[in-house]
């Protein structure tokens, strides 16, 4: 990462010309990467040096003002930069948590689009059910799930929920009263193995830790073998 610049108002105006680069060459569209992938690697640079406690809803109007296709645009801007984000030690999860309402106006359209491929669309569904989902949106997304014709999707669904309704994770104890009230009622249809969201907690009480990891594989659609892999660490101290 650069040098933060230390004009805020051209740093915006740099911003806003990346964005609109992504959104003239749609390369989500065409295929074009090399140019547009350094774009947008500048564009996650620079958002990043914004260093607002309000990430999210600074990004998410930034984005809806500096392109002319703001929904379309925001949706695949982060899809693209997705295997990128875990290289920003500052881009967690927490910024799009804050807003859990910004969470579904981004992500459900891309879960119920089934053209999507089976990685997007997983991805989507994970940031629906881990980002402060509220009782309406549990119950949302079991109805949801119930027509969800993909068998990997399903089988998403079906692990992330009963991690969710097992875990002892303190950060997950107001959610997994809700996911073991619904996970009664969620059948396991099929098992693929190489679609899946796993939360394995542990503690080790003696020495005053714990934590959870959370294992996300993600099956290709077209080959049906795992193309994501992703472990997450969290300890904590108890």
């Amino acid at each position: 990462m650069g040098f933060k610049p230390s004009n805020k108002s051209l740093l915006l105006e740099e911003i806003l010309d990346a964005l609109g680069q992504l959104t003239e060459s749609l390369s989500w569209e065409i295929g074009t990467t090399n140019l547009d992938n350094q774009t947008e690697f500048r564009a996650l640079e620079l958002l990043w040096w914004l260093d607002t406690s309000n990430y999210w809803t600074t990004l998410y109007d930034t984005i809806n003002i500096g392109t002319s296709y703001s929904q379309e645009t925001i949706q695949h801007f982060f899809w693209d930069l997705t295997h990128l984000i875990s290289r920003y030690l500052g881009l967690e999860i927490s910024h799009y948590t804050a807003h859990p309402e910004k969470v579904a106006e981004v992500f459900w359209p891309i879960l119920t689009n089934h053209s999507e491929p089976i990685e997007i669309r997983t991805s989507a569904l994970n940031m629906l059910m881990m980002s402060q989902p509220t009782v309406s949106r549990f119950l949302t997304l079991y109805w949801f799930m119930q027509a969800e014709p993909s068998q990997q999707m399903y089988n998403f669904y079906y692990t992330t929920i009963n991690s969710m309704a097992n875990s002892k994770y303190p950060c997950y104890d107001k959610y997994r009263k809700i996911a073991a009230q619904i996970v009664r009622f969620v059948q396991h249809k099929w098992h693929h193995w190489s679609t899946g969201n796993y939360l394995l907690d542990y503690e080790e009480p003696m020495r005053g830790y714990g934590g959870i990891v959370q294992a996300i594989l993600m099956a290709n659609q077209r080959t049906g073998f795992p193309s994501v892999l992703r472990l997450t660490l969290v300890r904590q101290v108890v």
